[in-house]
């Protein structure tokens, strides 16, 4: 072999060795919330930069959510076809994620009559080219694709689950550029048929998409990080009665039932988000009186918080009327548990928190409503009605109270000298009370008997659930037993205000 030759040959071994080197701290790279969180804002905020000339507010926030979504999808996708833990993976994809400003490029050296149009396939298009769409757009898909496919191969160090790689990534492109939005766009049909409008998404298929979107992208960081969010996520049964007391302020306020659901998911995900952060700053609570503190950590605290600005920012362009009481609800349930202020150390505090939540639930589940002279006494009946029967769920966490020096019902009335028997016995009298209120309200009304007596039977349920001996099970059941009351109770609710426009406006231009 000759000087040149082996010179080539050295230059080659080198490329590779660097290549491989390079890969290695990508692969070491491990994910941490600002990787996950900045990383998609700061390419899908340049991107639209890029199309500001004619996109809307709310397709900036679906192109802001769509790159958050690639991300995750695309970890999954290089996790499967290489055997890989999604934890290695994050860095290469995150920096893959960069070849998203390539169509304005290949676009700037295109014919000047070549489409420039940056949207959706409205068709299957096997070769992901359209006439409506930018060319440019679908030659990066295709840069994309064998990229993935080398980058698969590499890694494993096989041809075969190179080959999956590639796959793999053709089925997310495919699923992120048509099969999400079809499939959103074919149930707002189905419910409007004024988004049946062809090469177009209209604000009813946009808000699904959105939100279908956070949803997705919630859960995928929360299977991936269960064994941080498992026991969070278990207590999804505290987030049950606030959220059915907002469809059941929905269904009053004469909202069909597609508007009660989406009304219902955006409350549920909204606690659910709550219940992580709460556990976070409950913590050294926990640990000090058991000495096992809870598995959540600071990046699951950032992803919640990052998902709870994403719902907000949804309401903002697909159901303005409610910002403000989604907003409050955050705004309650952080001055509840997050240091400094921390105000569930305070006697009455706390309880009077969970009643102005719930009022935020009834508040968000009535928008719509045409007219709201019956709004204020419900959102009493939620103050008032919240801040007494929530004091049964400080019946588990006595001694842990205790030791944190947190006010509750229990241990002031402990402190005074009262026993728990009678302390508890008056919780329980109190919730039971409570529950009587609403279908004692239906009777008044002349509604059918029948129904109401169920109702009356269902309140009876909690208060008997609290006589449990194990505080914990106590209390965790007696929240499914006044879920399925407050269930039963939306399903008998009559409609007492004109319906209004609904929750879904059409965005902001």
């Amino acid at each position: 072999m000759d000087r040149a030759s082996m010179h080539d040959v050295q230059k080659k071994r080198t490329a590779l060795e660097t290549t491989e080197r390079f890969l290695r701290r990508l692969l070491a790279v491990r994910p941490s919330a600002s990787l996950i969180v900045l990383v998609p804002v700061l390419i899908g905020l340049v991107r639209v930069a890029i199309e500001s000339l004619w996109m809307r507010l709310a397709d900036s926030f679906n192109l802001l959510l769509f790159y958050a979504l690639t991300q995750l999808l695309m970890v999954g996708a290089l996790s499967l076809a290489t055997g890989r833990k999604a934890a290695e993976l994050f860095g290469i994809v995150s920096m893959g994620l960069v070849l998203a400003w390539l169509p304005p490029l290949f676009d700037l050296v295109m014919p000047a009559d070549t489409p420039r149009h940056f949207t959706y396939f409205f068709e299957l298009h096997w070769d992901l080219f359209a006439s409506y769409q930018s060319v440019g757009e679908s030659l990066t898909l295709w840069v994309v694709i064998p990229a993935t496919g080398v980058m698969a191969g590499w890694i494993s160090k096989s041809v075969v689950r190179g080959l999956a790689g590639a796959a793999l990534t053709y089925g997310v492109i495919q699923f992120m550029g048509y099969g999400w939005m079809i499939a959103c766009k074919e149930a707002a049909t189905a419910l409007d048929p004024a988004e049946a409008a062809p090469f177009a998404l209209g604000p009813l298929g946009l808000a699904l998409m959105n939100l279908s979107g956070i949803v997705i992208l919630f859960l995928g960081h929360a299977l991936w990080r269960r064994k941080t969010l498992g026991p969070s996520l278990l207590r999804v049964n505290h987030g049950l009665p606030q959220t059915l007391v907002c469809a059941i302020a929905a269904r009053l306020g004469g909202n069909g039932w597609f508007d009660v659901g989406l009304k219902s998911v955006v409350f549920l995900l909204a606690f659910q988000l709550v219940i992580i952060t709460n556990d976070y700053y409950d913590r050294e609570q926990d640990a000090g009186a058991s000495g096992k503190a809870r598995p959540v950590e600071h990046d699951d605290l950032v992803l919640a918080t990052y998902v709870m600005i994403l719902l907000c920012l949804w309401t903002v362009f697909h159901a303005p009327l409610g910002f403000t009481y989604l907003a409050l609800f955050f705004v309650l349930t952080a001055v509840y548990h997050q240091p400094p202020l921390r105000l569930k150390r305070f006697f009455c505090a706390g309880y009077k928190i969970e009643g102005f939540c719930a009022a935020c639930a009834v508040l968000y589940g009535a928008q719509g409503a045409a007219r709201a002279d019956w709004l204020l006494v419900t959102a009493l009946l939620a103050l008032g009605g919240f801040s007494l029967a929530s004091m049964f769920k400080d019946y588990k966490d006595i001694e842990q109270d205790r030791a944190a020096r947190v006010g509750t019902i229990y241990t002031e009335c402990l402190k005074r000298g009262l026993s728990l028997g009678a302390i508890h016995g008056t919780v329980r009298v109190v919730t039971t009370l409570m529950l009587l209120i609403p279908p004692s309200w239906l009777l008044a009304r002349g509604e059918p008997l029948l129904p109401v007596l169920g109702l009356f039977a269902l309140a009876l349920v909690p208060g008997w659930l609290l006589g449990l001996t194990h505080k914990t099970r106590a209390v965790e059941a007696t929240l499914l037993g006044v879920a399925a009351y407050l269930f039963y109770l939306m399903l008998l609710v009559p409609t007492v205000a004109t319906p209004g426009p609904g929750l879904i406006v059409t965005p902001l231009p």
